[in-house]
């Protein structure tokens, strides 16, 4: 395990929403995987992804509003920025900018799952180019690989968002069924739809936050190599 590719202690807690001493409990008990490197430990971090998802309950996660506002100041396009401003009180404004110039979305991703719903499905084979060209979808993940340089590739494979009252119409067209194989992966959102009409690939950011929340330790490495050049210094 590279330190490059791991958290620090105060990184881990900040995603875990606990102190740095209970991290520390937590590597002394098994629970978290990590290396030492001189006189700093670094969190591996798949085994904090792991935690994450065992004890999802820890979390206290941004509402879909403000979980969108954040992703749109940090998706470095103007309009965007200027949507995220928009969503948010000149209070809430101010404490979510201060929150990423201390963190960054690394160090937020747990907070800002409410976002949308993830459902991983499976679709005859010969059929997920034509979901793709889907009007209304906007690739992200694996999907947006390409145009974002993200370090991963995974053909024969779609992953999108999608406005959730298209999603039943999707599921019964193409008789998608969930799979512990998807080859279909859907980001449902419910509410305001965070795109623009003509919007078809997601913001960088955004792409690479979804690819650090999978459960395929290829994406989680990618997504936080993109996001690790995002960080604040």
């Amino acid at each position: 395990m590279q330190a490059n590719s791991s958290l620090t202690v105060g990184e881990a807690a900040t995603q875990l929403g606990i102190s740095p001493q209970r991290v520390h409990a937590l590597i002394r008990a098994g629970g978290l995987k990590a290396t030492r490197v001189g006189r700093q430990l670094f969190i591996d971090p798949v085994s904090l992804h792991r935690r994450a998802v065992a004890d999802p309950m820890r979390y206290r996660p941004f509402s879909p509003t403000n979980a969108w506002a954040l992703i749109d100041l940090a998706s470095g396009d103007g309009t965007l920025q200027v949507v995220g401003e928009r969503r948010l009180s000149p209070w809430s404004l101010s404490r979510m900018r201060g929150q990423l110039k201390r963190g960054g979305l690394l160090a937020l991703s747990p907070y800002l799952r409410g976002r949308a719903r993830v459902h991983e499905l499976r679709a005859d084979p010969d059929d997920v180019e034509r979901i793709a060209d889907e009007p209304g979808l906007v690739r992200t993940g694996v999907s947006a690989a390409r145009e974002h340089g993200l370090d991963i590739v995974a053909p024969n494979t779609l992953e999108a968002y999608v406005p959730l009252v298209r999603y039943p119409e999707l599921v019964e067209r193409y008789v998608l069924e969930s799979s512990h194989r998807p080859n279909v992966i859907l980001h449902v959102v419910d509410g305001i739809w965070p795109f623009s009409p003509d919007a078809i690939v997601a913001p960088g950011p955004l792409a690479a936050l979804d690819l650090y929340d999978s459960g395929d330790a290829r994406g989680r490495r990618a997504g936080e190599e993109y996001l690790r050049r995002l960080e604040p210094t």
